[in-house]
């Protein structure tokens, strides 16, 4: 967010259209950068822990995107691969 859109919002001189416009913007970005975060941790997390190498942490990364294309494609449900990583190994990552 800019000094003139901050002023803006400040002063009171921006629509409720455009605070919801730049509010969208804002928690796009933070979810970006909190999965591009999340990626990085999860590929150095593999190399080093796992000892996986080059080839075999991008054909993971590769799968990884492959399945979230899947998802904002309509193929699969998140809550179905949620609920078969559940099922298959034990892990629940379900918010308590």
């Amino acid at each position: 967010m800019n000094r003139e859109t901050k002023r803006k919002i400040l002063n009171g001189k921006i629509s409720e259209a455009e605070l919801t416009a730049i509010l969208d913007l804002e928690i796009k970005k933070a979810i970006s950068m909190t999965v591009h975060r999340y990626s990085v941790v999860l590929a150095l997390c593999l190399h080093d822990k796992l000892g996986f190498g080059e080839q075999r942490g991008q054909r993971f990364m590769k799968q990884v995107k492959e399945i979230f294309d899947a998802v904002n494609e309509g193929y699969v449900d998140f809550a179905e691969i949620e609920e078969t990583v559940n099922k298959e190994l034990g892990i629940d990552f379900r918010y308590k």
